[in-house]
């Protein structure tokens, strides 16, 4: 009996293995038929229509649904040298380069990866994260992964559009860096500070929507914000904000506040580098200062940053920074806030107080 017990259990087991294995062949068939009888062959130009339409194929489709995957995998393979050309080429962070596929989607690549190493043979990911589709700014979440690439929304589809602080890569010259001080000066300032106070109310709310949210699990939650260390990550696309790199986690609750505003929109020139004075613009920089206060008036927005200790110096620096291209009437202003808030003072007055401050 146990002799018979044991010969049914490796008949079994051998013929699970065998089912596994044929499973996994089937696969490889598929993909090895597909990549032998490619839709596209040889050079012709790949219509960004048909690569946008593979990529709707990958985010709509059921988890198990292979072709649509092999397929992306194979046109983005072979789209990758055109859209990684400098005529596609829209901007670079510190991890990644951005460049244009359509009016609706873009690639970030890894720094340092090309057309050539971009992609390898890996499974085509989804990654749409339903829960961030609520905010109405936020263009950073990956709609797919594959190797070192990433697609994206497009935040910028025409050239009405500006990055907050300076170029990234300007740090790196600073003949460069002189330069795009220059335009910091005369096209970014000028322009945030004309944006419609609409604009702002706009991202102050989706840092409010974003403060709700919990990810992780109970007892060890995560929270999310923007990278607004880095003001590239925001920029100006007609007379809108938009974040557009992948939200960052941390354990501390309410983490988007006053400062998030602040920070890319007003304090910062570049991750390692904070704003000068600079009385020629001081007029717009207030506007700036006073419609981020309004926004946060209205979202109710945490004033102070709330960080682990070993970001406090980043606190710190943060509010040093704004004295120095603001008025002192400017961390007065943050001060009474908080105080006005304390006493139960209604928005409206809040409202009208910040309206009552210098411009100048």
């Amino acid at each position: 009996m146990n002799i018979t017990r044991s010969t049914n259990m490796f008949l079994n087991s051998r013929s699970a293995l065998e089912t596994k294995s044929q499973a996994l062949n089937n696969n490889r068939n598929m993909y090895d038929n597909y990549a032998a009888n490619p839709v596209f062959s040889g050079k012709e130009r790949i219509p960004a229509r048909i690569i946008d339409e593979c990529i709707d194929e990958v985010v709509n489709a059921n988890p198990a649904n292979i072709a649509a995957k092999m397929k992306f995998h194979k046109v983005i393979n072979k789209a990758s040298h055109e859209i990684m050309s400098p005529e596609n080429y829209m901007s670079s962070g510190r991890e990644s380069k951005v460049y244009r596929i359509s009016d609706r989607y873009v690639l970030k690549a890894r720094r340092g990866k090309t057309a050539g190493n971009a992609v390898h043979f890996w499974n085509v990911t989804t990654a749409p994260d339903k829960k961030f589709n609520k905010l109405s700014c936020y263009y950073g979440e990956p709609l797919v992964k594959l190797g070192n690439i990433e697609i994206l929304k497009n935040a910028a589809p025409n050239t009405d559009s500006i990055q907050c602080g300076i170029p990234f890569v300007a740090g790196n010259n600073y003949v460069h860096m002189a330069e795009e001080c220059k335009k910091y000066k005369k096209n970014y300032i000028p322009r945030a500070a004309s944006l419609p106070q609409s604009s702002y109310d706009e991202f102050a709310n989706d840092l409010k929507i974003l403060n709700g949210m919990k990810g992780g699990i109970p007892g060890k939650r995560v929270y999310y914000a923007p990278d607004v260390i880095n003001p590239n990550n925001v920029l100006i696309v007609d007379d809108r904000i938009r974040i557009v790199d992948k939200l960052e986690t941390t354990s501390i609750p309410n983490p988007n506040s006053l400062y998030t505003m602040l920070d890319p929109l007003l304090i910062r020139f570049m991750p390692e580098k904070y704003a000068e004075a600079d009385a020629s613009i001081t007029g717009d920089r207030i506007q700036i200062f006073k419609k981020c206060l309004i926004a946060g008036e209205k979202s109710n927005l945490p004033l102070d940053l709330l960080l682990p200790p070993y970001m406090e110096d980043y606190k710190i620096n943060s509010k040093w920074a704004l004295s120095q291209i603001l008025p002192a009437t400017a961390s007065d202003a943050i001060s009474n806030l908080k105080k006005m808030r304390k006493i139960y003072s209604p928005i409206r007055s809040r409202i009208e107080y910040i309206n009552s401050l210098p411009d100048k």
